[in-house]
């Protein structure tokens, strides 16, 4: 019950300390559905002969507490979330908009991002981690 306030603690100092990041992600797996196998049935893809953990962007809104920047994250998740699919089609499990925050309002490019579930294996994982940053890295250099 306190894991967002404690991470906000952090997310907070390391911004005071570091007043030149302008990104802050905060990753997770998620668990969609109770059973290891039902979740692993949603949060799998097989892209060539490779499997990976799916991904998934939860942008926080301001329905619930002031969040002025959201749809600066909300466009942010877009960018990342198309050219994710248009380089490996099927990973993402899209963008899910929720009425929390979850401590985005920290910066204009505050995403929280599933990978996978406790369905997927760690090199399932890892392999999605890595596809992540590479995409991540292409939208940093082109700004």
């Amino acid at each position: 019950t306190t894991s967002y306030s404690n991470s906000l603690k952090t997310a907070e100092s390391v911004l005071k300390k570091n007043p030149s990041v302008q990104i802050v992600i905060d990753l997770h797996r998620d668990a969609p559905v109770v059973s290891a196998e039902g979740s692993r049935e949603i949060t799998t893809v097989k892209i060539g002969d490779v499997l990976y953990s799916r991904l998934m962007f939860v942008v926080g809104t301001d329905k619930t507490f002031s969040h002025p920047d959201w749809k600066e994250n909300y466009a942010f998740a877009q960018l990342l979330n198309n050219r994710l699919e248009q380089q490996y089609p099927g990973i993402s499990r899209g963008i899910d908009l929720r009425s929390e925050r979850f401590n985005q309002h920290v910066s204009k490019k505050a995403l929280l991002i599933e990978v996978g579930s406790h369905g997927n294996t760690m090199e399932e994982s890892l392999i999605s981690a890595k596809v992540l940053a590479k995409v991540l890295a292409e939208v940093i250099d082109e700004s």
